[in-house]
């Protein structure tokens, strides 16, 4: 009975530290009756010196209990900085946007639906017109904050299912609309860049009207060999647009 008691009390405390309550219970009615017969029969030593053990049971599972917690709290730790370093990986620090690396997978993930199910897609590239000397004239500060506005409206103009900003780099933005055709796709631009040119953006105490040239180009896979190819085709449109004299949307060439 005493080896027993001992063993089965140490094993609760030590293998079943996550249930603190429950093993301390466990251990209340293995290690109780035991001290009680000793006790009852004069073997007052041995049932002091049970408890002595018991005290060392009970403090070893608390302290196996803590240790449980911390690692449990280390784990969630390291699961939430793999999570906001996935994040951060994939999203535009100052705009908010998708960025590059998430708009490839988005793109390849997109040509692989219409390949195999003819789910049709559109691809606007934005470029914001002469940006170069807005941050010359007003500062690099005033320039960011002029990103993240245009971030910002882009959010809220392709918030839809389906529809996906980013920002590729620099002034430069892009757009993934899921379903669009040409006519559709032309139509979300023309509305972006009317918005854009007709709302002054307040940055650094002033107000500055942005515009932009727009590529846009769709998606056929009789076409566009992969997503590079209609990439290409959309930002050819882009260069078509600022040689027409930008603030305008230019749909890709056809073949």
């Amino acid at each position: 009975a005493l080896f027993a008691t001992v063993a089965y009390a140490t094993a609760f405390a030590h293998s079943f530290p996550m249930r603190r309550g429950l093993s301390l219970l466990a251990i209340a009615l293995i290690y109780l009756p035991s001290m009680a017969a000793f006790a009852s029969t004069d073997r007052i030593a041995l049932a002091t010196a049970m408890g002595v053990y018991l005290l060392y049971v009970v403090l070893a599972l608390l302290r196996s209990h803590l240790e449980y917690r911390q690692r449990l709290a280390l784990d969630a730790e390291l699961r939430h900085q793999r999570d906001r370093y996935e994040l951060q990986s994939r999203r535009d620090g100052l705009t908010g946007l998708a960025n590059r690396r998430r708009f490839v997978a988005a793109l390849a993930e997109r040509v692989a639906r219409a390949v195999g199910h003819g789910a049709g897609f559109a691809l606007l590239i934005l470029d914001l017109d002469q940006f170069k000397a807005v941050n010359d004239r007003h500062g690099h500060a005033v320039g960011d904050e002029c990103l993240a506005e245009v971030g910002a409206r882009l959010r809220a103009q392709f918030g839809g299912a389906g529809e996906l900003p980013v920002r590729l780099g620099g002034e430069e933005f892009g757009v993934l609309l899921d379903g669009h055709d040409a006519a559709a796709a032309m139509a979300r631009a023309e509305a972006v860049r009317a918005a854009l040119a007709e709302r002054p953006i307040a940055a650094g105490g002033q107000r500055l009207v942005i515009t932009t040239s727009i590529g846009v180009g769709v998606f056929e896979p009789t076409r566009h060999a992969d997503g590079d190819a209609l990439y290409r085709e959309a930002d050819q449109a882009l260069y078509r647009a600022k040689a027409e004299g930008r603030n305008r949307a230019c749909l890709a060439a056809t073949r």
